[in-house]
């Protein structure tokens, strides 16, 4: 067979239909060409890679822009989504990745040894929390509104004490018992409590604003 021939052949047998289309490999939901300083590694090895280059701290989106500079192609619209779950996977499995501030990634072996420490015990206590929910333990403060503190309420606000004194007899803010009066009214000792109903915050009322843990 010619030369010509041969070509023509193979030609006609890459575009038949039906014919199983190559795709590069995929690691971590993102397509990897076969060329780059990083081939072969899956988007995880290669960001603990560069982090080992560049030996400090990375946000993610400078790991994603090294990484597609050097053959990682994203498959989704969101990379840095993408690359931070890969990226949360390793340090919980590798435990050689942490991810310091937001929105960037270090590893453990640049850290102080008293860096170190409080992470492990940050890690420790957020797995024991999750751990306790699990369980069923709550977690936080004991609620200072139990139903004998509600029994006592009910009482003096029967005998014609004023909210303000009613509350500060049992322990609790006036606030708080301004904002459980309703159900408190409609509640009867025997009862499951908390008493089911309406919210305690008014509906015109905004929830209490939670202030950020830096």
């Amino acid at each position: 067979m010619s030369a010509t021939a041969l070509l023509s052949r193979l030609s006609r047998t890459i575009s038949a239909p039906g014919t199983p289309k190559q795709e590069a490999p995929k690691f971590d939901g993102m397509t990897v060409q076969s060329h780059g300083k990083y081939a072969k590694m899956s988007v995880a090895e290669a960001a603990v890679a560069f982090l080992k280059e560049s030996r400090r701290s990375q946000r993610t989106i400078d790991i994603a822009n090294e990484l597609s500079s050097n053959g990682y192609e994203f498959s989704g619209n969101n990379p840095g989504a993408a690359l931070t779950r890969a990226l949360l996977r390793r340090s919980t499995s590798d435990r050689d990745l942490l991810k310091v501030g937001y929105g960037s990634w270090c590893l453990r072996e640049f850290l102080s040894s008293k860096e170190n420490a409080a992470f492990e015990h940050k890690a420790r206590t957020s797995r024991g929390m999750r751990d306790a929910a699990k369980r069923g333990t709550k977690i936080g403060a004991k609620a200072k509104l139990t139903e004998a503190v509600a029994v006592k309420l009910k009482e003096q606000i029967a005998a014609g004490a004023s909210a303000r004194k009613a509350s500060e007899s049992v322990g609790i803010s006036c606030t708080t018992f301004t904002k459980w009066k309703e159900r408190i009214d409609a509640w009867t000792p025997g009862q499951p409590w908390p008493p089911e109903g309406p919210s305690p915050w008014h509906e015109d009322q905004a929830a209490p604003r939670l202030r950020a843990v830096k």
